[in-house]
């Protein structure tokens, strides 16, 4: 081992010095200016070997300058083999409990605090007899060998001279971790033993002999630990070492087929794995993720690889009858012993608690979500998710149309919510992009758009930051989208690193925090136990728009800037110069001395960069776009004077989904904003959204599909009527053909014929009295038929005279 070299003429007892010619490493057990030798001892081997020398002779040996080859150099206290900060301490009060006790056998030995000690302490290092003879004595009144006395004192010596010099070095049992007392810069290594016969106490049954440890038993226990460790269950597949095969077919045993050797994968781009062969898998065998097996499953697993005598199997391969040897036995306890000696800590602690609970809370922090901000600006956190409130629509209040999503947009060093925006649209990128709007918007015209008054001091918070971070949800991987929207409003993107939720948690904490604050007040709100059943509907309860929502969670936010940030995170500077630790008073102390990089954004500048892109129609009343008409300066003058001539032609325009009032197009070469036509049948109400018609869109169409379906009996019976009444028509029309000798109606006079009924039409509609001024009797409606169709009967006498008066009246005169 390398040692440094400290320069120094002090010499004192403790010091650990190198003899240059034998590279020895040695104490000074024993010194001082009024004694006349030092005493030294060698700090290594299993023998003490003592070294005394003239006190003026070390001094000059030890002297930096010194040119002879014998000399000794100061070795640095930190490169000590033996120093304290090497001793690996045992916390077990049995260790606590030895260290003592070993200490206690050679402290009279080693006591020095009268001149008496200090004296038979020096004899006991010069003279080799007195030493021996003294030892003995030791031992005789400790009722120890001497060995046991020899080696403490050699420890004491070597080690340091200290009360721990003799610690315990329990365990030492071959592990890798903790099997030394100190410390070293060479990694340890495993050492095997060759077992003849089990350590330990015999077991209960004299008849089953248990496997001894050995270097292949521990190479099969290994990779049951790593299918342990790994949460598989089927297919399991242990190679077993040659070592243990030979002995098995040494005795006439057989390792059950399959299990002979690990399965290698082929490499890819192999043979024929290209395809749908290559994937070959759990899921393409149709393997589902299983519970996981325990330790007693993976024992039995070993015990039958290592121990099948004899194996019986039916016709299907089923094992019907097995026989087992009764040596070579391999018990939970051997395993347990190598899963926790091969594995660390974090393999156990992920496997008892599941890898997501694990990666979520289980394992240790890296970091700190402060740590790399500078102050307000610096970062910003953007997220979305899905509230906890049923909302209704604009349109009709009796309809429920979903939980919104809600995006929020927080500075990381102030905890301060510099944007959000709520939408009935699922988590994308859109609204995503549309929250960016509100960041740069001054928050008290945001809130004023809602109902809730504001000064600007309440919510300073106008500017863009220097980047922006997010979670790895699909909404912030469209590349090429975010790409050119950071490009265009210059300010950086980057999502968080998974399973590391330092960043992220701030702005999750956000959602848990602030509709806390208002959901007391309202309905609709989903518990906990929305998924259980028996669970109350909770969308029935739901009474509050889009609108509404919003205004509520403005004033939740406006209550949650002014409270007090609870935990780490404060800055002294700021709290001793009372401003109180909450996320608008971080902010403004921030602002003023800790800034971090702001730029400034207009409002339309990010609306130009964020309000996603479509195509409108020319038409005669605007331009059109998903059923409604706009209009502008430019659609007025120029587009829809050219409705003819550019019928087909489709504009790109901007819109926004959340306020379909108004869209972008360009106009003369300029953006220029268009606002809803006066042609429009119907106004849009204040608040609705793109979601909202395109519902009341929707549910037109399926009213329309309903209805259809309602009247389909309805229309079927009309066509069979209209259809039997033609054809009851056409044979009455062919009698009269036939009895005057007529192919087909004549059609030589259809203007007079058409006269004469209109005359007929007009007399009828004058004709009310028939005789004596009496009112003719109403006209009764035949019996119609099951089928609604007016049946035909033939005609009395009465009503043919009837028939024949009518007639002669109705006649044109001659």
């Amino acid at each position: 081992m390398p040692v440094k070299a400290e320069p120094t003429t002090v010499v004192c007892t403790g010091q650990v010095y190198r003899h240059v010619a034998r590279d020895v490493l040695y104490r000074v057990v024993e010194t001082g200016h009024g004694q006349a030798d030092t005493f030294l001892v060698r700090i290594d081997g299993s023998r003490l070997e003592i070294r005394i020398m003239p006190t003026e002779e070390f001094r000059w040996l030890a002297d930096p300058g010194c040119p002879d080859e014998n000399r000794f150099e100061r070795v640095a206290s930190e490169d000590d083999p033996y120093a304290a900060s090497r001793l690996t301490r045992r916390f077990s009060d049995t260790a606590r409990f030895k260290t003592e006790s070993d200490y206690r056998l050679i402290e009279p030995l080693i006591t020095r605090k009268t001149p008496e000690q200090r004296a038979a302490f020096r004899q006991l290092l010069r003279n080799r007899h007195v030493r021996a003879d003294t030892l003995v004595a030791q031992a005789a009144a400790e009722r120890v060998v001497r060995h046991t006395i020899y080696k403490h004192v050699r420890h004491y010596l070597q080690r340091g001279m200290r009360p721990d010099s003799v610690a315990c070095a329990w365990p030492n049992c071959g592990r890798l971790d903790g099997a030394t007392l100190y410390r070293s810069d060479t990694p340890a290594e495993r050492s095997h033993r060759t077992y003849t016969t089990r350590p330990g106490r015999p077991g209960h049954n004299p008849d089953v002999r248990y496997a001894l440890p050995s270097e292949a038993l521990d190479r099969v226990l290994y990779r049951a630990a790593l299918i342990y460790a790994t949460c598989r269950q089927v297919p399991w597949n242990i190679e077993v070492p040659d070592e243990l095969l030979k002995e098995i077919r040494a005795e006439g045993r057989e390792v059950p087929r399959g299990h002979r050797r690990a399965v290698r994968r082929r490499p890819r781009g192999a043979g024929s794995t290209r395809g749908k062969a290559a994937k070959s898998g759990r899921r393409a065998q149709g393997l589902r993720r299983r519970s996981r097996p325990t330790q007693q499953d993976l024992v039995d697993y070993v015990n039958y690889m290592l121990r099948c005598k004899r194996e019986v199997r039916d016709a299907g391969g089923h094992l019907i009858k097995l026989e087992l040897a009764k040596h070579g036995k391999v018990t939970v306890r051997q395993f347990q012993h190598h899963w926790l000696t091969d594995h660390a800590p974090a393999v156990r602690k992920r496997h008892a608690t599941g890898s997501r609970a694990y990666e979520l809370g289980g394992k240790p922090y890296r970091g700190h979500a402060l740590q790399h901000c500078r102050g307000p600006g610096d970062a910003f956190l953007m997220d979305a998710t899905i509230a906890d409130t049923y909302l209704v629509s604009v349109l009709d209040r009796t309809q429920v149309v979903r939980r919104p999503t809600v995006y929020l947009a927080v500075d990381l060093w102030s905890r301060m919510v510099v944007g959000l925006h709520v939408t009935f649209d699922p988590p994308s990128f859109v609204g995503a992009a549309l929250a960016f709007e509100s960041i740069v918007t001054p928050k008290a015209e945001l809130c004023a758009r809602w109902g809730f008054t504001i000064s600007w001091a309440d919510w300073p918070c106008d500017t863009m930051g220097s980047v922006l971070y997010a979670d790895r949800g699909t909404e912030y991987l469209v590349e090429a989208r975010w790409r050119a929207m950071t490009r265009a409003l210059t300010f950086g993107m980057d999502t968080s690193p998974p399973y590391l939720p330092v960043r992220r948690a701030v702005v999750e904490r956000s959602f848990a925090t602030i509709p806390v604050i208002f959901q007391r007040a309202t309905f609709g709100v989903v518990e906990k136990d929305a998924s259980t059943r028996g669970a109350p509907r909770y969308a029935w309860d739901a009474i509050n728009t889009r609108p509404e929502f919003i205004r509520m969670l403005l004033r939740a936010i406006h209550v949650y800037h002014r409270r007090a940030i609870r935990g780490e995170g404060y800055v002294d500077r700021m709290a001793l110069s009372g401003l109180p630790n909450t996320p608008l008073g971080r902010w403004e102390w921030g602002i003023e001395h800790n800034s971090g990089s702001l730029h400034e954004l207009s409002v339309d500048e990010v609306r130009l960069a964020t309000w996603p892109e479509a195509r409108a129609t020319i038409s005669n009343g605007g331009l059109e776009w998903r059923g409604r008409r706009y209009t502008s300066d430019t659609i007025e003058t120029e587009l829809v004077h050219m409705y003819g001539a550019r019928a087909h032609e489709k504009i790109p325009i901007q819109y926004d989904p959340d306020d379909p009032t108004h869209i972008l197009l360009d106009g003369r070469g300029y953006p220029e904003f268009a606002t809803l036509a006066r042609t429009n049948p119907f106004t849009v109400p204040a608040g609705c959204t793109l979601y909202e018609l395109n519902m009341a869109r929707h549910c037109n169409l399926r009213n329309a599909i309903d209805e259809r379906d309602r009247q389909e009996a309805s229309r079927i019976m009309q066509a069979e009527n209209n259809r039997l009444d033609s054809l009851a028509a056409r044979a009455e029309q062919r009698a009269e053909l036939d009895a005057k000798g007529m192919a087909h109606p004549d059609v030589r006079a259809m203007k007079q014929a058409a006269a004469r009924e209109a005359e007929t039409e007009h007399r009828i509609r004058h004709f009310r009295v028939i005789r004596g001024g009496k009112a003719a009797a109403p006209v009764t409606a035949p019996p119609a038929n099951p089928d609604g169709r007016a049946s035909r009967q033939p005609l009395t006498d009465l009503a043919r005279m009837k028939k024949d008066r009518a007639m002669n009246i109705l006649s044109p005169k001659s």
